[in-house]
């Protein structure tokens, strides 16, 4: 008789905790309720995201760098942004470098229709090649690979015209190889198509 109450509060058991879950995942489903019926309208029907492609410069210096972005909305007033960047020139040196990796950025914005400000921070991440032309043995240029990392606060305006997106933009680089300490600022120009 034992052996059978034991049997019967084991299986009780397992039936509350076995369907306990699923009726209180159902009761979630169900009683969630978005402001248009769906889930990924957080932003009342205007598109949550760009793809966009951007040029940027260092005032002074003669380096400049490309950028291919996609952009998405978190939520009405957030954003991120995953980019491709490669950075090219010469530096206050005279010694030409490039970059070439990945960034990833949080960004804060006013939730108007049209006109937009952002602002947030970003790090990137990847490698730097550096060449030197040693000048005193006519040799050939020696250059030099290195993982290179940067954080950078971020400033801009989008300017939405329906579904193109301008966004001119300034950031501040700090990386952990800084090779032009004098130009550390970038201004840049990034033209997005919205989705």
């Amino acid at each position: 008789m034992l052996s059978y109450c034991r049997l019967l509060m084991v299986f009780s058991l397992g039936l509350f905790v076995s369907v306990s879950p699923m009726a209180a995942a159902e009761g979630l489903i169900t009683d969630i309720s978005y402001p248009s019926g769906d889930f990924s309208d957080f932003n009342d029907g205007k598109p949550v995201g760009s793809v966009s492609f951007g040029y940027f410069q260092e005032p002074g210096g003669t380096r400049s760098g490309a950028e291919l972005a996609i952009m998405s909305d978190i939520s009405a007033y957030t954003s991120g942004r995953l980019s491709g960047v490669l950075y090219f020139g010469k530096n206050s040196e005279g010694v030409e470098d490039v970059f070439a990796g990945y960034s990833i950025s949080l960004l804060f914005h006013t939730d108007f229709s049209h006109v937009n400000i952002l602002s947030g921070v970003g790090i990137f991440l990847g490698e730097s090649l550096v060449c030197d032309e040693d000048v005193d043995t006519d040799s050939e240029e020696e250059c030099e690979k290195e993982s290179i990392g940067a954080f950078f606060p971020e400033l801009g305006v989008s300017i939405d015209l329906g579904g193109v997106r301008i966004y001119p933009y300034v950031r501040r680089y700090f990386d952990s190889k800084i090779h032009n300490k004098e130009n550390r600022d970038a201004y840049g120009l990034q033209l997005g198509i919205h989705f």
